[in-house]
């Protein structure tokens, strides 16, 4: 695909977004000051005859360019000079750049549907793009709510976090019992576990809600504690954010729980609270729901050691200047001297977690490679 081409790509996206843009704009005159920043997030759900033949067409050039490159890619020849080799990387950084955009758009449900139709978009990168606009709305009623108080903000995490797992269990639950119960009378008013999660989370029908909520309860777990503990460290939420969680069974604690969330947790509870026995209770459930450490929270546990071996000798300095000055540290109180023997003890948290980190980064070395030795035989055959 030639400069020109990606360019005249470039334009027809930008057109089409202009195009929304004028459609969705209000009259000159019109009162608008009552849009929330979550109605800002929500895509007009209407297309045209002419939106949708551009969308499927830009979506078949698309998808035949990203293939085009991916071959190009992997047939690269070895002794390629400087300048060649910078050419290469200029052009590939601009063939991302022009994929992350396509993939960063905010797609109404009727415009993915389309595309799944038309095999021009994996259901994999369907369930993204559907995570990270729903996200995005439940992030902006978040950020919304931190400007009121911390009640405000635990509204929003019962209303559209917590209240996920109900739903995704009702529907699962009525799609279970569908069974032979087709002589329920017509006015039945009971309400719809499926329409109530699709009033919750803009679903395309067919996109799996649960692959969408697995994905977007733990994100949203750790977006709703992150700006609690940030704007609310006094908050007495707080406690009950994690209790709540365990509340809803060992399924979704293990559901709702990430790396991420955990590095927040201990930042919290070490940063905020200087609580080392709480940090150990929040590595043994971190253990419990099979979470795995990432390079952020073994860094964490490392700068509590730091900080620990810091303190001791600037304790030590002060005994040999003041013989008055007998009194302990604060690291030989019972409650942490257990905390620490359990952090770098032997077979500690420290050590333990640095080799399954260990093993998890050698894990995913072996994946990518031969990933890629996967796709250059691929690209060889073809």
């Amino acid at each position: 695909m030639t400069r020109g081409e990606k360019q005249v790509f470039s334009d027809l996206l930008k057109q089409i977004e202009g195009d929304k843009e004028k459609d969705s704009k209000p009259e000159e005159g019109g009162e608008d000051h009552g849009e929330s920043r979550v109605e800002a997030w929500q895509p007009s759900s209407e297309l045209s005859h002419r939106d949708r033949s551009e969308m499927a067409h830009i979506s078949w050039i698309f998808d035949s360019v990203l293939q085009d490159v991916r071959k190009q890619g992997k047939k690269k020849p070895k002794g390629w000079d400087a300048d060649a080799k910078r050419a290469f990387d200029a052009q590939s950084a601009e063939d991302a750049a022009m994929e992350n955009e396509f993939y960063d758009r905010v797609f109404s449900s009727e415009e993915i549907s389309q595309m799944l139709a038309s095999e021009s978009l994996p259901m994999d990168q369907a369930i993204a793009i559907v995570v990270r606009r729903e996200a995005a709305k439940t992030e902006a009623a978040l950020e919304a709510s931190v400007e009121k108080d911390d009640q405000a903000l635990w509204e929003v995490c019962k209303d559209r976090i917590f209240s996920m797992l109900h739903h995704l269990e009702n529907a699962q639950s009525a799609a279970a019992s569908t069974t032979s119960t087709t002589t329920a009378s017509d006015s039945d008013s009971t309400p719809d576990p499926t329409a109530a999660l699709a009033e919750l989370l803009d679903l395309p029908p067919e996109v799996p809600a649960a692959a969408v909520v697995s994905s977007l309860y733990p994100k949203m777990l750790h977006a709703a504690f992150r700006l609690l503990s940030i704007h609310f460290p006094q908050s007495a939420l707080i406690s009950q954010f994690r209790a709540t969680i365990k509340s809803q069974g060992r399924a979704f604690a293990v559901l709702g729980a990430s790396a991420d969330l955990y590095c927040e947790m201990i930042h919290f509870t070490w940063n905020g609270c200087l609580d080392l026995p709480g940090v150990i209770m929040i590595l043994r459930e971190m253990e419990v729901t099979g979470v795995e450490p990432n390079k952020r929270l073994v860094g964490q546990l490392r700068y509590i050691v730091r900080h620990r071996a810091y303190d001791l000798k600037r304790h030590q300095h002060w005994k040999r200047s003041d013989e008055k000055k007998r009194r302990e540290p604060w690291w030989d109180l019972t409650p942490n001297r257990t905390a620490i023997r359990d952090l770098i003890g032997e077979d500690g948290w420290v050590a333990k977690l640095e080799n399954r980190l260990r093993e998890k980064l050698a894990r995913e070395k072996q994946a990518r490679e031969k990933r890629e030795r996967d796709e250059d035989w691929q690209g060889d055959s073809d």
